[in-house]
């Protein structure tokens, strides 16, 4: 009965190898993405990636000793077990955790970004509508925002930068060279405005795209009238309103 029961341990200890595995992958994905954020003159997602990859790291590697010592002589103590067991339950938990509708920062930084981007977006013509409802007309404002944005390049976070162009060239204007440019159009008596914002693309050929639509066929473009109330197509989606 105790060989059966040793066994046994050995098994699932051997099982919570792969999860123990995956949790230190995911940190070590971390340390790359980290790594990436220090080459010069590239554009990279603003994130705390070391200080995410630590417990990772930490909980992965202890996961991996905890089934590597039972694995190797099973005669000591079971409490080795734990730490696959942790590890586990990390993994299985922490990606699934309940942040309060706010979209978790886990994953692939350029999916993520955009919602967060999308969200900024709307804040800024919101700010804007409240600013030309005080005026009677919407007006650009100075070129220099002090507003940060979720992007970064040589180690310094990016301002967003507000460009404003006629409704004629909204269209037909090319996508800037930095991410985190949002473009202003303003009708010529002011009672409307619209807005579109730059982020980071897939792929070297495309590395700063027009943050697009939801079904990703055409950019996102923000209207805002000063006739009605602001606009604010994330809201619901941000507080989980239905």
């Amino acid at each position: 009965m105790q060989m059966v029961w040793r066994w046994a341990c050995r098994l699932l200890a051997g099982f919570l190898l792969l999860p123990s595995l995956l949790v230190l992958i995911v940190g070590l994905v971390n340390v790359f993405r980290w790594g990436m954020t220090l080459l010069p003159d590239r554009y990279y997602v603003t994130h705390p990636y070391l200080q995410e990859a630590a417990p990772w790291l930490i909980i992965g590697s202890f996961g991996l000793l905890g089934s590597a010592v039972f694995l190797r002589n099973p005669h000591r103590s079971k409490h080795w077990l734990w730490f696959p067991l942790f590890a586990t339950l990390y993994a299985l938990y922490v990606p699934n955790a309940d942040h309060h509708h706010i979209p978790s920062k886990r994953g692939v930084p350029l999916d993520w970004v955009r919602t967060y981007t999308a969200w900024d977006l709307e804040s800024r013509s919101i700010e804007l509508w409240y600013s030309g409802r005080e005026r009677g007309r919407f007006e650009c404002p100075p070129p220099r925002e002090s507003h940060l944005s979720r992007f970064g390049v040589n180690g310094q976070t990016l301002s967003y930068d507000v460009q404003c162009v006629s409704p004629e060239r909204m269209t037909t204007l090319p996508v800037p060279e930095r991410p985190g440019v949002i473009v202003m159009s303003v009708s010529a008596d002011g009672q409307e405005a619209w807005f579109r914002v730059t982020t980071l693309g897939w792929n070297s050929e495309h590395p700063v795209v027009w943050l697009p639509a939801k079904h990703m066929d055409q950019p996102l473009v923000l209207h805002q009238t000063l006739a009605g109330e602001p606009v604010s197509p994330f809201a619901r989606q941000r507080f989980g309103f239905h």
